[in-house]
């Protein structure tokens, strides 16, 4: 399956794989040795929530147009977005 991947792919997914890890790593640190605020917290959820907003559409989209067409992409995206229907809203 992945025999057909370039070297230079493998040390690319085990950089990005050290980096994720890192992060969190990181986050955790500033998670127990800051001063816990609920600004903090706040602030730490919209950054998070940004950045999840920003890997979605600027890589996981475009693959999904690439792969599906624009049409089954577009569903895919509005039907994500929706809330849920089950339990307290």
């Amino acid at each position: 399956m992945f025999t057909d991947l370039p070297y230079t792919t493998y040390i690319t997914v085990l950089l990005l794989a050290f980096l994720s890890v890192f992060s969190t790593l990181l986050g955790v640190a500033l998670a127990i040795y800051v001063v816990k605020s609920e600004q903090a917290i706040a602030l730490g959820i919209g950054f998070s929530a940004g950045i999840m907003l920003l890997v979605s559409f600027f890589e996981l989209v475009p693959e999904a147009v690439g792969d599906a067409g624009m049409g089954l992409a577009l569903v895919a995206v509005v039907l994500g977005d929706l809330p849920p229907t089950s339990g307290p809203v």
